[in-house]
């Protein structure tokens, strides 16, 4: 399918670029073509014509279609796991940045009401900061970042290939046995 789709692609792409080339040759095949038609030999008694555009538009359209079957039948499993390489950290990396801004929202207000006066220019009172319901709620959310970070982080992690060896070891092992 992959060869015969890469053939019919070749024919489809030369004839796409060089139709103008193309048409003085179909009158030797018996088919008329003006400037701007051509005219196709009698097929059960109709008369069929196409415009070059029209022709252009087809030859363009098969093109893209073979591209497109050879994308689905050899690429695919490549462009996969591309799209694997490139999802996994970012499903990683999207959790950490949630956690690392959760955690400098809840921090913040602390840090500062631990620093002296002459640092942060403001008297802040560490058990005011604490108490407020605004500190609460980054904490939680701070939590529930961490495990949502955690969760996707164990997930997504690439296996070790210590790990891919071993489950190779079993697959042959259980094939040998069973």
């Amino acid at each position: 399918m992959g060869a015969l789709s890469a053939i019919l692609l070749i024919i489809f792409l030369i004839a796409f670029v060089s139709l103008d080339q193309i048409l003085p040759l179909l009158h030797v095949l018996g088919i008329a073509s003006t400037a701007d038609a051509i005219n196709l030999p009698n097929i059960a008694g109709m008369q069929l014509s196409i415009s070059k555009a029209g022709l252009r538009v087809l030859l363009g359209g098969g093109a893209v279609f073979f591209q497109f079957i050879i994308i689905v039948t050899s690429m695919l499993d490549r462009i996969m796991d591309t799209l694997k390489a490139v999802v996994r950290p970012i499903t990683i990396l999207v959790p950490l940045i949630a956690f690392l801004f959760s955690a400098y929202q809840t921090l913040d207000p602390v840090i500062k009401s631990l620093l002296p006066t002459e640092i942060t220019g403001a008297s802040v009172d560490f058990a005011a900061t604490v108490n407020q319901a605004e500190f609460s709620r980054n904490v939680i959310l701070t939590f529930g970042t961490m495990v949502l970070y955690l969760l996707f982080s164990r997930i997504f992690r690439p296996e070790s290939d210590e790990v891919k060896s071993l489950r190779a070891e079993i697959r042959r092992l259980k094939r040998r046995s069973g």
